[in-house]
This record gives C-alpha cells, sequence and structure tokens, in this order.
C-alpha cells in the first residue's frame, strides 16, 4: 500500500492542494454570502424585501457578482439557492441559542 501512495505521491499532493484550495475560497464564499444576507436583512427593515423568500432570492442575485471564480464555476443556481437557504437557518439556529 505504502508503495502505491508513494508512486502516486504528485497525484496526491496536487488533489489535497485543490482540496484546500476549494475548502479556503468556500470559506470567504460564505463570508460573502453572509454580508449579503446582512444586507438583505436591512433591506427587508426598509420594506424593500418583504419576505424571507425575496431575501434569499436577492442574496442568490447578488451573490453571482461577488463569489469567487472558482465558487461560481462549480455551483449554479439552484445548488447556491440551497446553499443560502441552509445559512440562514443556521444563523436562525445560532441566533436562537442565545449566543
Amino acid at each position: 500500500m505504502g508503495d502505491v501512495v508513494w508512486d502516486y505521491k504528485y497525484i496526491v499532493m496536487i488533489t489535497a492542494v485543490i482540496a484546500a484550495y476549494y475548502i479556503y475560497e468556500w470559506q470567504r464564499a460564505k463570508t460573502i454570502l453572509y454580508s449579503l444576507m446582512l444586507q438583505a436583512k436591512r433591506l427587508s427593515k426598509d420594506l424593500t424585501l418583504k419576505s424571507g423568500k425575496e431575501q434569499e432570492d436577492w442574496v442568490v442575485k447578488k451573490a453571482g457578482k461577488y463569489l469567487p471564480a472558482l465558487v461560481r464555476l462549480l455551483l449554479n443556481e439552484n445548488i447556491l439557492t440551497a446553499a443560502v437557504h441552509e445559512l440562514y437557518r443556521d444563523s436562525k439556529k445560532y441566533q436562537d441559542s442565545g449566543r
């Protein structure tokens, strides 16, 4: 088994670097999405966006401009919509926990 890993060490290293880079970009993307979510909340207080669904749609629409290219390449609109929905749920759970 060790010989196989040694034979493919460059492939393993390149794969690890790509995975690490994608994880870094995804964390950066989440930061961007959270900031867009806060902007959407401000717009909802101004009555520009009336429902939670409108806020999510606004964030998905704006995210295309601000997300890193690698994340945009790998996420289509449906996956991005699901990710934004999950981030909203996570932030709601965080707020409800009282932290």
